[in-house]
């Protein structure tokens, strides 16, 4: 159990005419779609801007290697606070498909599978990556950072990324498709964390040098789908998918009761 919680863990490691004597002719039409973006801050600013003015968002998240769906995290984020959010994920150990929850405010509170859970009766644990001690603590603060708001895609897509656009109709919606071929290099110079930049500089010294980053985007200019293709070290690529559904629509997120917290379970 031990060691399949510290990679569950790993695992959890993104728009007057002028009255005359005689009437003017009417104006022609004009489009009320702004301009594409070409530059990738332009573009990560005003979706995370779209986004913020909507409050809530449901996003669908998946993680494929090889053709094989390795992970899913299915979340309703409240984004003007903090980032709040709840998900239910679901990792592939093995041969077993393991599922679990998290809600994020403050702390993080994770739901544990029963054999997990270091005490009978109480699925749940608070997790506090910031400040905490436990070995929970230590293990997810590495990676708390990776959660971040769902619209921001600054580190998938970084300042000075050249994109391309086109017009295109996703699930029955028109959308703007941009694509981008992202450097390593530019990641590396911008990652938050000793464990992104190792990542990184692992994919570089091994002779990968980019990954594509793919962002659809409706005529409001809220986020439709984000999508990265990665290399893997060894061959064969990762793709992550994250699906945006039900902008604006409110929802409740809410910590677990006291009487269901538990103590971290120790992990090795």
């Amino acid at each position: 159990m031990r060691g399949t919680l510290a990679a569950l863990c790993a695992a959890l490691l993104t728009a007057t005419t002028a009255c005359t004597a005689a009437p003017a002719p009417p104006a022609p039409p004009t489009s009320t779609k702004p301009a594409p973006f070409t530059e990738a801050y332009a573009l990560t600013s005003a979706v995370s801007k779209a986004a913020v003015a909507k409050e809530w968002v449901r996003t669908v998240d998946t993680v494929t290697e090889g053709g094989v769906e390795s992970s899913r995290a299915e979340c309703l984020h409240a984004v003007r606070n903090l980032s709040s959010r709840d998900c239910r994920y679901e990792h592939q150990f093995g041969s077993q498909r393991r599922g679990y929850r998290m809600v994020f405010t403050n702390y993080i509170f994770m739901e544990l599978p029963a054999e997990w859970a270091a005490q009978t009766g109480k699925p749940w644990t608070k997790v506090d990556p910031w400040y905490g001690n436990s070995p929970l603590d230590r293990t997810l603060a590495t990676i708390a950072d990776r959660f971040p708001s769902p619209a921001a895609i600054d580190r998938d897509l970084p300042r000075g990324s050249r994109i391309e656009s086109s017009d295109e109709v996703l699930d029955g919606r028109q959308v703007t498709h941009y694509r981008s071929a992202v450097q390593f290099t530019d990641l590396h110079a911008t990652a938050e964390s000793d464990r992104e930049r190792a990542h990184l500089k692992q994919l570089m010294d091994s002779g990968l040098s980019e990954m594509s980053t793919d962002v659809w985007v409706d005529s409001d200019g809220l986020l439709v789908r984000l999508e990265t293709d990665e290399p893997v070290l060894g061959g064969g690529r990762s793709i992550t998918t994250r699906t945006f559904t039900q902008w604006g629509v409110p929802g409740v997120i809410e910590e677990p009761a006291p009487e269901l917290l538990g103590p971290a379970p120790e992990i090795t």
